[in-house]
């Protein structure tokens, strides 16, 4: 600081003569007259803002050195301007004080190098001044220019374009300047007369490229920019900045006007087409030009140096209250806590827009502050006081979203005094990673040492958890070395250390904490696990190829190239393979990685594999977000080498979808991914991701899960609700163990059960991990606290996060800074008081008083900081959600009936709010009230609103409801468009406003209005096997008159027992009841009954309520069922009748009767199909049930053709009208050719309906004929499924044909040992004639907990077998089939109850039929047809060849049908090792005996000497030899 007498020294020099005083001409004075102002708007042509106008001189002493003063300075806020077009009015402006002192401006040339102002001056004075003078600012020296460029300047015709490095307040950035002669008429708006040779200088700042940026963010996504243009295709727009400065000026130096303006254009939601525009302009318009007349300004002053243009930043004066943040602080929480015991004024008290303000609070609170805030608190922690306690949880949860390193070291302070522990202290520490706002080298260490100390690693929850918290946070700073020298090395040695003691727990987790920090070195540490060098199990080797998830998705080189070596590693398990698939596509491929990995989609020897590659290409090349631009070109440019193999659902796949329309339009991205189980139809890794944002930012909620055995967990946790019955004797004629020892077969080590799961959410990430031995321990607490079961358990939760924080702040050209706040916070408040009660025989009860509470806001605002008055003015929006269920439930079970019982409140509640409120604001920056709150805040609203509508319904159940609307956004125009896509989309499109407007929904329950304050929700169920017939006509539909339970339910059977033999009945009885001051029940009562041995299905229905009782008869006639032959099922004439009879009240029924047929026309198809020709070749060679045949049969046993007739004698004009409705509604929902025809009519009271499935084009036509006339519904959409789900073969269901179909027929396999050949569970066809020696077709011990298995299979003659069966259910069943071509014999230790027709023997232990069997004809010879196990194995047998279905033994089996793992490689594997051929693979599985075949004895022993042994080679990570270390050294 120094003191400098400011003077006028008299120096005449020409500016021609001396160009560096360009522009300014020594010894003249230039006055300008200054219009700035900053101002806001949103949705409007006006706004709210601030204006300053002044007079601004300039001297010009000497060469460099420029004093220059205000004067008659006046400022004010102005509310509704239009600062856009720069139009005001009534505008009430008032002197500002203490700014008229001269300065010094120190340039060369144009270029301001420094400034001297007075002492006195405020930052707010200052950024002003540097603001004035910064639009002043012209250099046309080359001085800092940009080398890239093709800069050019001429100084005798004064024109130019280049670019250089400026500074100004804005920031020190890449600037344009265009230089070029101003057209005639230019220059209406200068002031002074005369312009000698005008010349137009306009500047653009480039904010993306800067060697200095002023301003601060925090929690910005990545990839959303806000300082420069979005280029990349992984970057979105998220806020538009610019500055634009245009000057006239005179060849020879005079600055005639300057206009500089910054535009700030950004959505306060971050997304969406709606942007409050902030816009601040500087305009000086020289007035005069003078020689300097007086010789000085007399006054001597203090001055300080200021040795940039740039920006002065006081943070704290955005949102710092001073001294009284602890008081301001106790006031919120005193204002707060109280809201919480009434949920329903949440919204209206804008309870989480105080917590925005706490937060804001204590976020400039100091370590002191803090502790005496807490010491001042705590004690309510422990309070009974339920009131009291919330304030600890509210504080405790704001100091933990605060994000300063007060904040972390009091956190810090909770944990190792024990003041919160356990799952609450680890929900605290897990928001740290992403709320502290600076990630620098020294915090990264203390929060490490802290993760890594004794005292945090001996908390339960809170370890992990800190580790997950401290490693993400580390990732999302720039300190490498940092990383590889302290932070990788003890994690990598934690690692080692759990891996030598074999700690699974530690070890999962230190994976995915390694996994966390993204950084390439990891893949060093894992380096000698992948490779094989350190033995860890083949789930951990899993685990890290998973967790290189995140240093994937930066698209990095080397973990791209290790995935992709991982994947190409035949020798390697193939979940290990499909794990490095799963993430190499997140890595975006190049387009030579892709072109191998489209050619390995039909040439990998791994189902598994083929099938994620597959399935991955096809999801990429339909994304549509830019930011996967390349991803998808790469996969589109290889589809066309996939294979037309379907790849159903039970393989592995990486489903990615996204909705992406335009970077303004909200979208979302999602995926599911999943690693496919051996053993079942659950993967053993799921991947789940969900990303919202306009932009596709790499932000994302997902959860993985994980598990080493998916069957062994499942048995696990089935073992422990199944009564393991009393082990059997094995008295069967061939035992298992012989079998097993005969074969030297060898059932695979079991590893121990170990698994994990893991979530990213809400800006925290939470891992779990167990092992078998937690499990039992979880178990063995849960068994020890069964006494404690009926105590109440009365439990509050609360937990605030911010699931998104968002603040960005930069100086505009007036010298004010924007800011831009976001935050997501969210409330999640769960009050429970619980008591359960377990009966016998597996009953009891559940009674729970429950309040749930789920509410978020979405606050978004952007402004700038008044800085002269210390107020935001801005414009925002706040869209809030809360979803509120307070009742008291009671759940009632029995082994057939379970009972609901929902009590709700005797009070009014809101059970969802929905709001969206645009506005405006002048806030005060140490104001603790709202921006609802505040009254200078301004509603936006329209002239129109888009809907209103207040309306009550439930008056006919006596429990009220109350719907208000009122909108005025066009999203709600045609409210049903907001259903028009899938689910989350809907919700989407639902909760989140394309178009921004005000808006509010509620849906409340109105208590004093309602009659009915129960609602009781009861399920019967029950199977009737072996129903006796009842009738013998099927009767039309008829009243019941006793409705009473038990005898709804006996005519219910009644009627659909009739005119079946040997049925099974499957009985379902529904109640809702409202319960109250006037109880209204309503009664739902179905049965539907089939049999193997009867052609019929019929089925009946009871609705009674409102008074009215309702009933509906169903009869249909099966076609001839053809199991095994598809060209003898084609010659089967298929034809189904049915019969519908419904009955309204005591009106007339209501018939329809119709046929199904199958068409010529489909027939014909049927035989074109390829697979129906490959069918007809294979059944040429005697061989009926191989792939081909199996889906043509499915196929030909659908009919396309229906017809039927509904005949009706009175049909109310409400019903036509509804029917009518029907079809426009239905019409609006499908894309269908719609003709009509009323010319063509039939009898009244009838109407006529015909429909034709065109299955092999995916649509239907419908044709309905009334007395109204002819409509034909043409090109109506089918699905691929249709004819899979709407055939009639068995013996699979519909729901399992069609399920087969959406899992490439891998939701129940089928195995078949055909004549010469034989199909595997996996989907191997191999060739091998069955001799008569006994062949292992499937066997499976089952030590643990499934069910013994053994089938064996012989055939001493030509086309004639034998078939042996033995099997074991883990309740101590047994079970034993001998089939020969002559006879069957089954023996059982199970309850026979039915022996004519279909014969059962039924677990009642269990309480499911252990064996159904039945005969049919299949052509000339019957066919046997067996249930195992409630239809888990289903056989079927001709004498010649069987035919097996099941989903269980799932990679346990052995036996000519293979493994069952969905692997065909695996179908290879004998008891010797593995065979290539065909007739070796056989053999191997053939009995030594009596009738061994010699032939087949010799192939056996063949296949022992060429059988060899699978070698897993693990991939080398990396590994280079001498050669070409010193090639990649030199590369890199």
């Amino acid at each position: 600081m120094h003191v400098t007498v400011i003077e006028s020294t008299a120096v005449s020099s020409s500016p021609v003569a001396e160009p560096n005083q360009w522009p300014w001409q020594v010894g003249q004075e230039y006055e300008y007259n200054v219009l700035s102002f900053t101002g806001t708007e949103f949705e409007s042509e006006t706004g709210n803002g601030n204006v300053l106008i002044t007079n601004f001189i300039v001297r010009v002493l000497e060469p460099g050195r420029l004093v220059a003063k205000l004067a008659n300075p006046v400022y004010g806020q102005a509310q509704n301007q239009q600062y856009k077009k720069k139009v005001f009015h009534g505008l009430d402006l008032n002197p500002v004080k203490d700014i008229d002192h001269p300065f010094e401006i120190l340039v060369e040339g144009g270029r301001v190098v420094s400034l001297q102002i007075p002492t006195s001056f405020t930052d707010t004075y200052e950024n002003l001044l540097k603001g004035l003078v910064s639009a002043l600012q012209v250099d046309l020296s080359p001085t800092n220019h940009v080398h890239n460029f093709p800069n050019n300047f001429d100084k005798e015709t004064f024109q130019g374009l280049f670019k250089k490095m400026e500074t100004d307040v804005t920031g020190d950035c890449e600037t344009l300047y265009s230089v070029s002669p101003i057209s005639a008429g230019g220059l209406d708006d200068v002031l002074v007369d005369k312009v000698e040779n005008p010349v137009e200088i306009i500047k653009s700042k480039n904010y993306g490229s800067c060697e200095n940026r002023v301003g601060f963010y925090f929690g910005v996504p990545e990839g959303a920019v806000w300082n420069g243009i979005a280029y990349k295709e992984n970057e979105k727009q998220f806020i538009k900045h610019t500055t634009e400065t245009r000057l006239i000026v005179g060849e020879k130096g005079t600055i005639y006007k300057s206009e500089a303006m910054s535009s700030v254009f950004v959505n306060p939601l971050v997304y969406g087409k709606q942007k409050a525009e902030i816009y601040s302009y500087v305009g000086l318009s020289l007035s005069s030009l003078q020689p300097i007349t007086s010789v000085e300004w007399p006054k001597t002053v203090e001055y300080r140096d200021v040795d940039s243009l740039l920006f002065t930043y006081n943070l704290t004066r955005l949102i710092s209250r001073g001294d009284s943040n602890i008081a301001d602080a106790q006031k919120l929480l005193q204002e707060m806590t109280p809201l919480l015991q009434d949920i329903n004024n949440l919204p209206k008290a804008d309870f989480l827009s105080k917590f925005n303000l706490l937060i804001e609070s204590l976020m400039y609170m100091s370590s002191e502050q803090l502790a005496q805030m807490t010491a001042s608190i705590e004690i309510a922690k422990s309070s009974e006081n339920t009131a009291k306690s919330n304030m600890w949880v509210v504080y405790r949860d704001a100091v933990a979203q605060t994000g300063t390193i007060a904040a972390f070291k009091e956190i810090k302070s909770w944990i190792l005094t024990k003041k919160i522990e356990g799952i609450e202290a680890a929900e605290v520490i897990s928001s740290m990673a992403s709320v502290l706002r600076f990630p620098t080298k020294e915090l990264m260490n203390e929060f490490f040492e802290f993760a890594m100390s004794p005292e945090v690693q001996e908390q339960t929850f809170v370890n992990t958890t800190t580790l997950l918290a401290v490693t993400k946070f580390i990732a999302s700073g720039d300190e490498d070395l940092f990383v590889n020298e302290k932070v990788i090395p003890r994690l990598s040695q934690e690692l080692k250390q759990a891996v030598e003691n074999g700690d699974k727990n530690k070890a999962q987790v230190y994976v995915r904490v390694l996994g966390n920090l993204a950084h390439p070195n990891i893949l060093k540490v894992f380096a000698p696990y992948l490779e094989g060098k350190i033995a860890v199990t083949k789930y951990l080797r899993i685990q890290m190829v998973i967790s290189l998830k995140t240093l994937a998705n930066k698209k990095n080189e080397y973990v791209r190239a290790v995935l992709f070596s991982l994947l190409k590693n035949t020798a390697e398990p193939y979940e290990v393979r499909v794990a490095a698939a799963l993430n190499i596509f997140l890595a975006d491929p190049p387009q030579e990685m892709m072109q191998i990995m489209g050619h390995m989609t039909f040439a990998d020897p791994s189902t598994q594999v083929r099938a994620v590659l597959a399935n991955s290409i096809t999801f990429a090349a339909g994304l549509k977000d830019p930011r996967f631009a390349t991803l998808a070109k790469t996969a589109k440019s290889v589809l066309s080498m996939l294979p037309e193999e379907k790849f159903g659902y039970r393989y592995s796949t990486d489903s990615l979808i996204d909705d992406y329309t335009s970077d303004d339009e909200l979208s979302h991205f999602r995926e599911v991914s999943y690693i496919g189980s051996k053993n079942n139809l659950l993967p053993v890794y799921e991947r789940g991701a969900l990303r919202f944002g306009s932009t596709g930012w790499t932000e994302e909620d997902w959860f993985t899960l994980s598990v080493s055995d998916m069957q062994h967990l499942m048995e696990y946790i089935y073992s422990l609700f199944i009564h393991q019955g009393e082990k059997p004797k094995d008295e069967f004629e061939i035992k298992i163990k012989t079998i097993l020892e005969k074969l030297n077969i060898k059932p695979e080590h079991q590893c121990d059960l170990e698994g994990s799961f893991f979530l990213n959410n809400w800006n925290q990430q939470m891992l779990l991990t167990f092992t078998e031995a937690e499990i039992n321990s979880l178990i063995l607490s849960l068994i020890k606290e069964s006494n404690h079961l009926k105590q109440s358990i009365k439990s509050n939760y609360i937990k605030i996060v911010l699931q998104k924080d968002i603040f960005i702040t930069f100086p505009l050209a007036m010298g004010m800074p924007f800011v831009f706040e976001y935050s997501e916070p969210t409330l999640l408040h769960v009050q429970n008081e619980a008591i359960a009660t377990p009966g016998e025989d597996m009953s009891g009860n559940i009674i729970d008083k429950l309040q749930f509470t789920y509410a978020r806001n979405l606050d978004g605002i952007a402004g700038y900081l008044d800085t002269f008055n210390d107020v935001y003015v801005a414009a925002g929006v706040v869209n809030k959600l809360q979803l509120h269920i307070p009742f008291r439930t009671r759940f009632d079970y029995e082994l057939h009936e379970f009972r609901l019982i929902v009590e709700w409140p005797d009070r009014n509640a809101n059970l969802i709010h929905m709001s969206v409120w645009p506005y405006t604001t002048l806030q005060k920056t140490d104001s603790l009230q709202t921006a609802a709150e505040n009254p200078l805040s301004k509603v936006i609203e329209r002239p129109k609103k888009v809907i209103s509508t207040d309306i009550k319904f439930g008056q006919s159940i006596g429990t009220i409801f109350q719907f208000q609307a009122n909108s005025y956004s066009s999203d709600y125009k045609d409210p049903t468009s907001l259903f028009d896509n899938d689910l989350l989309t809907n919700v989407r499109n639902l909760l989140y406003q394309k178009d921004i407007a005000l808006t509010q929904f509620n849906l409340k329950y109105l208590a004093r209005e309602s009659k009915n304050k129960a609602f009781t929700f009861t399920v019967f169920t029950n199977t009737i096997y072996n129903q006796l017939q009842t009738k013998d006509e099927f009767e039309p539909a008829a009243v019941i008159k006793d409705i009473t339970p038990e005898a709804r339910r006996k005519e219910i059977i009644n009627r659909v027992a009739s005119e079946i033999e040997h049925g099974k009945v499957q009985l379902v009885d529904i109640i809702i009841e409202f319960a109250g001051r006037d109880t209204v029940e309503f009664i739902l009562t179905g049965a539907l009954a089939n049999s193997y041995v009867d052609n019929k299905v019929q089925a009946a229905l009871m609705y009674n309520g409102f008074q009215q009782q309702i009933n509906a008869v169903f009869n249909m006639t099966k076609p001839e069922f053809t199991p095994l032959n598809f060209e003898l099922a084609l010659k089967n004439n298929l034809t189904i009748e049915y019969d519908l009879d419904i009955l309204i009240g005591n009106e007339d029924n209501i018939h329809l009767k119709g046929v199904g047929k199958r068409s010529d026309m489909y027939k014909e198809l049927l035989l074109n199909d390829p697979l129906g020709k490959q069918c007809l070749k294979d059944i040429g060679e005697n061989n009926l049930y191989q792939k081909a045949c199996y889906k043509m049969l499915l196929k030909a046993h659908a009919p396309d053709y229906f017809k039927g007739t509904l005949t009706y004698k009175d049909l109310k004009q409400t019903d036509e009208a509804f029917i009518l409705n029907l079809l426009e509604l239905l019409e609006n929902w499908n894309d269908w050719e719609k003709e009509e025809d009323v010319l063509k009519t039939v009898d009244d009271g009838k109407l006529e309906i015909e429909a034709q499935a065109f299955y092999y084009d995916n649509y239907i036509n419908y044709k309905l004929t009334s007395k109204f006339g002819e409509v034909r519904l043409n090109n109506v959409e089918g699905l691929s499924y249709y004819p899979y789900a709407m055939s009639f073969y068995a013996p699979l269901s519909s729901w399992e044909r069609a399920r087969n179909w959406f899992t490439g027929y891998q939701n129940l396999p089928f195995c078949t040992v055909d004549d010469n050949k034989v199909w595997t569970f996996s989907g191997r066809s191999y060739e091998y004639n069955m001799t008569g020696s006994w062949h292992v077709v499937m066997v499976d011990e089952a030590k643990d907990f499934g069910n013994e298995l053994l089938i064996l299979a012989q055939r001493p003659e030509k086309g004639q077998a034998e078939v042996y069966i033995t099997y074991k259910t883990r309740t101590g069943k047994t079970l034993e089939i001998i089939l020969t071509p002559k006879t069957y014999q089954v023996i059982s230790n199970a309850k026979e109850i039915c022996e004519d027709g279909v014969s059962i023997y039924y677990d009642d232990v269990a309480k499911i039929p252990l064996v159904e069997y039945y005969s049919i004809r299949g052509g000339f010879d019957e066919i046997q047809v067996f249930s195992i196990n409630n239809g888990a194995i289903r056989l079927i047998f001709d004498n010649h060849r069987l035919v097996l279905f099941t989903d269980d033994h799932r990679s346990t089996t052995r036996g000519l049908c293979g493994q069952s793992s969905t692997e065909i490689r695996d179908d290879y594997m004998t008891p010797y090792g593995l065979v290539d051929s065909p007739q070796l693979y056989g053999a191997s599985f053939a009995l030594d005996g009596d009738h061994a075949d010699p032939k087949t004895e010799e192939l056996k022993k063949e296949a022992k000497l060429k059988a060899y042994q699978p070698v897993t080679k693990y991939t080398s990570i990396l590994r280079s030899d001498a050669e070409w270390s010193k090639v990649a050294n030199e590369s890199f």
